[in-house]
Formats: C-alpha cells, structure tokens, sequence
C-alpha cells in the first residue's frame, strides 16, 4: 500500500512505518478520547507484523506501539482480541482485519469474553 494514498500526516506515517510495508490501515474518527486515530498493521521484510496507533489530538499527533502476544489456540486469541480492544481501545473493524476474521466474529468474541 502506498503511504501516499493514505489521508493522515505523511511525515508521522513514514516515522512510524520506515522501510517497512502498511499492509492494512483503518481510521477512527472518534476514539476513546473523542479525536481521531490510525490505526496500522505494518509488516516488516521478514514478515513479523506491528500495530501501530497514531492518535491526531489536535495540538499533537501521539504514535504509539501497541504489543501483541503470541497465542496458541483459539482460547487465547479470543483472549487478545478482548485485551486489544478493551485495553488498547482498538477497533471490531481492525480486530477483524488483523486476526483474519470477519468484524461480526468480533463482536461475538468481545461479547463473550464481557460475559465471562
């Protein structure tokens, strides 16, 4: 994908991508604190991926990593899509991208895990 074509502050997206490939972006208009953010899934040569968040606060734009942890089985997965979204406050739509699952799957994960 190219840098270019994405609607964001080009200079903090090559910062926070450097040589390495944005494989999917998704754009929150209002986050937890009511701005807008980036959300990024960047893929380096050797094929390891990261999340990125770039939060516009108006007077600043925050980058931010956000760690994943490595999960065996479907119990576990389901256990980081409830911390990514409860914790890292990203969204069903980037959740959904990031584990190759559909948003509705989600939102029934995210509802079960609030259940338990």
């Amino acid at each position: 994908m190219e840098i270019k074509e994405i609607p964001f502050n080009q200079t903090m997206l090559k910062k926070a991508a450097g040589e390495d490939e944005i494989e999917y972006y998704n754009i929150n208009q209002r986050d937890e604190n009511g701005g807008r953010t980036l959300e990024l899934k960047i893929t380096d040569s050797e094929g390891r991926r990261k999340v990125v968040v770039l939060a516009d606060r108006g007077f600043c734009i925050e980058p931010r990593e956000v760690k994943l942890k490595p999960f065996c089985g479907r119990e576990e997965r389901n256990r980081e899509i409830w911390r990514l979204y409860n914790e890292e406050h990203l969204t069903q739509v980037f959740l959904a991208n990031l584990f190759s699952i559909t948003q509705p799957s989600v939102s029934l994960i995210v509802k079960q895990m609030k259940e338990k």
